[in-house]
């Protein structure tokens, strides 16, 4: 696995955005999305991986902001579905840009919250039964001492033992973020 340098990608990939033409500007968005989808496909998301790719999402959004306020006085020819010319601000494409890494954020962030949740302590299909009433709280603090992940005890034990709708959430999340199929 590559050690990537978020920070030196943006930089690098901003240098290309200087004063290139719009045929030339969607192909470096388009080098950019690839190097993040490499990047994806590269780390498998875990521990310190997962914050480097929440650290490279807000890199870019913060880079495609700067390049959003630059470029925003900049008129050019945009295309509707059914190829009529319209006028476009190339700040406002940059701003779809910038809400495509919130969005991609907020997906991320939505995925770690339902996996801090756990099933821990509903013994016997959730009723509890034969177990001590502070056993759930005690190891999710030792966990969390252990970790800082905030790992924490479900509100329903019946639901949570039943499915794993926690995992598939975040698993789509990431897919959908990263463009895996």
């Amino acid at each position: 696995m590559r050690n990537i340098d978020e920070h030196t990608i943006t930089a690098a990939m901003l240098q290309r955005l200087e004063g290139c033409s719009d045929a030339r500007l969607k192909e470096v968005l388009s080098a950019l999305v690839r190097h993040l989808h490499g990047f994806a496909r590269e780390v498998d998301l875990k521990g310190d991986e997962w914050f480097k790719a929440i650290e490279f999402l807000t890199a870019c959004g913060k880079a495609c902001d700067e390049k959003r306020q630059e470029f925003w006085p900049i008129i050019k020819t945009g295309r509707t579905h059914l190829q009529d010319a319209t006028p476009i601000r190339l700040g406002q494409e940059f701003l779809g840009y910038v809400g495509q890494m919130d969005r991609a954020l907020q997906r991320l962030e939505t995925a770690s919250q339902e996996l801090r949740e756990v099933a821990l302590g509903g013994n016997a299909v959730g009723t509890g039964i034969n177990m001590h009433p502070e056993f759930p709280g005690r190891v999710c603090e030792i966990i969390n001492a252990r970790t800082g992940l905030g790992i924490h005890e479900t509100s329903n034990h019946f639901q949570a033992q039943s499915t794993i709708d926690n995992l598939v959430a975040a698993s789509g999340a990431v897919r959908t973020v990263f463009g895996e199929p």
